[in-house]
């Protein structure tokens, strides 16, 4: 296991690929992506991403992701394209398309906030949120009536 802890401005994104690492504690702002990851299992915890085009971006598998800021970038805080992730306790604000937005499969979204996200605080990219179980989150505006 891999232990990624930096304070970054004007950084170079984070990329993790791989099984079992921590990104704990980054702050990023002003990247094209954040943080992007592709590998199974990892964790991303209390990350802190603000400007830029795409906050943190995942398409792995089993991932826990929790207690990440994003705010203010220009299109997505979060962009969840995996399966089994589970987001939890993230909080989303003032994004320029959407807070978070997932469209994998069998993922667990819950005790999220949003909120102030130019089209969608919340987003499903299933169409009928597929297997995915929103619970619990806090927003105003989202795609599909199954998100809550």
């Amino acid at each position: 296991t891999e232990i990624y802890t930096l304070s970054l401005h004007d950084a170079l994104p984070i990329w993790v690929s791989g099984v079992g690492n921590r990104i704990v504690a980054n702050k990023l702002s002003f990247y094209e992506e954040g943080i992007s990851g592709d590998g199974q299992g990892n964790l991303y915890l209390g990350n802190e991403c603000s400007g830029g085009i795409v906050a943190i971006v995942i398409s792995g598998q089993g991932d826990l992701i929790e207690g990440n800021t994003c705010g203010g970038s220009r299109t997505w805080g979060f962009d969840i394209t995996g399966t089994a992730e589970t987001i939890v306790g993230n909080q989303a604000d003032g994004n320029g398309k959407v807070g978070i937005s997932v469209a994998g499969t069998h993922n667990q979204i819950r005790n999220n906030e949003a909120t102030n996200n130019t089209m969608f605080d919340l987003e499903d990219g299933n169409g009928v949120c597929g297997e995915n179980s929103w619970k619990l989150n806090a927003f105003t505006t989202a795609n599909l009536p199954c998100i809550n």
